[in-house]
């Protein structure tokens, strides 16, 4: 009876005592978990540490004592909170370190996404070595994130380490649960990358694959009727741009497009045929002086398309400078003083013109815009093909506060510097220009094509 009692008295004194030890255990780990959190790098560092030994000593795991630095720490504390939260079944416990773990992650992608934004920006400066440091560390952070991949990648085709970057875009296809939508824009990604690489067998492949399941087809249609082009299959680009028009009979984007192909290919008599059918289907004034203009080009009647490109830079300055409302117009005014500013260039450069008369020409117009509109984008090109303004000055002046209207500005300066430095025959700094502006990674836009092409006659 008394070996009973005895026996008892120790069960209930060990349970005790058990007990105070688990709320002893429970205190240290809030406390612990309170101290991820703190400001000091010290005391961070210290409680993760501890925490690991109490995670490997539960575990019955050799203790070993591990350094965390920077971001990485991030890292571990995210993985040593998620291995204590399997082994505790204290639902207060468990629910404190939810939190600290839902907030670590946040910063985690927080951090990541400045790691990219970072990159991004070094990438629009041209600081190509630093964008890939930033972009490293974004991609060991967050392996599996869709936005550092991509960046990762877009950094090396500038580096022009193209085949290394369509392996990686390759293998995080294969690796990466993505939805058709976001697959079929990687697929974009991947072969515009193979285009500047001049990997265009392997953006054929990508392409002609995609097509079939496309919920977009527009846009690989596009791409592939581009690589068509620069492998010379003209019959397949042709039959693409065509399908294009089909598809898209409300609008005469295609047939500008398909256009533009005859003239890059060599084909005069086709051009004049889509040019005439582009203006039987004209909505507007903007689209029959367009296109009114590049058939008496390419058909020699220059004088008269050179005074009506005279008339036409004009008054498009005047739609700039006062601020009209253009968005009912089919070609916007950028994209008319655009077409009007690649006509006189190629119109002096293949009539064998001195350069002269075609700088005074600009500076004329460009010392008639009043100094407050000299800022509109694209007037500055005046300024610089009549020589009053440098490189550097015509990109700052494509610079604003939007990223990404900076970036469609900047590949249309230096596309447009691109064909200027072939007037002068300088075609290693047209190649330069022309990468810079593909480099911008703007989706789709005529100045990016016409970047491929000059870039693509040398190969």
């Amino acid at each position: 009876m008394k070996f009973i009692l005895i026996s008892f008295m120790f069960i209930i004194f060990s349970t005790s005592c058990f007990a105070e030890e688990k709320d002893k255990q429970k205190e240290q780990i809030l406390k612990l978990i309170k101290e991820l959190g703190h400001d000091d790098f010290k005391v961070r560092e210290e409680a993760t540490n501890t925490l690991l030994i109490h995670t490997l000593t539960i575990k019955n795991i050799s203790n070993q004592k591990i350094k965390t630095v920077g971001e990485i720490a991030i890292q571990k504390r995210i993985k040593i909170l998620n291995q204590n939260l399997k082994i505790i079944t204290d639902v207060e416990i468990q629910e404190r370190i939810k939190l600290i773990v839902f907030t670590l992650e946040k910063k985690y992608k927080d951090l990541t996404r400045t790691l990219i934004k970072e990159s991004k920006h070094e990438v629009t400066v041209g600081n190509y070595e630093k964008a890939l440091a930033f972009s490293i560390r974004a991609l060991k952070l967050s392996p599996n994130s869709q936005d550092a991949n991509m960046q990762y990648c877009e950094v090396l085709s500038k580096l022009g380490d193209y085949e290394k970057a369509v392996s990686i875009y390759e293998k995080y296809l294969k690796t990466v649960e993505i939805d058709n939508f976001n697959r079929e824009f990687y697929i974009i990604r991947l072969t515009n990358i193979c285009i500047e690489g001049n990997l265009l067998n392997k953006a054929k492949i990508y392409l002609e694959k995609a097509l079939p399941t496309s919920r977009y087809p527009d846009n690989i249609l596009n791409k592939l009727s581009i690589v068509y082009e620069h492998t010379k299959q003209y019959d397949k680009a042709e039959k693409n741009i065509n399908n294009l028009i089909k598809t898209n009979s409300k609008t005469t984007r295609y047939h500008s497009t398909l256009a533009w192909f005859y003239v890059r290919s060599n084909q005069p008599k086709k051009a004049k045929l889509i040019l005439e059918k582009f203006f039987d289907l004209k909505v507007n004034k903007n689209d029959f002086t367009i296109t009114d203009i590049l058939n008496r080009y390419y058909f020699k009647q220059p004088k008269v398309a050179l005074k009506e490109v005279s008339t036409l830079i004009k008054g498009t300055i005047v739609r700039l400078t006062e601020n009209e409302d253009i968005r009912s117009t089919n070609i916007n005014s950028n994209h008319v003083l655009f077409s009007c500013i690649w006509f006189y260039l190629n119109h002096f450069h293949n009539e064998g013109k001195k350069s002269e008369a075609t700088t005074e020409n600009f500076k004329k117009w460009y010392k008639k815009i009043n100094d407050t509109d000299k800022k509109i984008w694209p007037l500055p090109l005046l300024g610089y093909f009549g020589g009053v303004l440098t490189d550097q000055q015509l990109f700052d002046s494509a610079k604003t506060k939007s990223n990404y209207k900076t970036r469609q500005q900047l590949c249309e300066a230096y596309y447009y510097a691109g064909l200027r430095s072939l007037t002068k025959n300088d075609k290693k700094m047209a190649h330069k220009f022309f990468k810079k502006s593909i480099a911008q990674n703007v989706f789709d836009y005529i100045e990016l094509t016409g970047s491929h092409f000059e870039l693509n006659k040398k190969k």
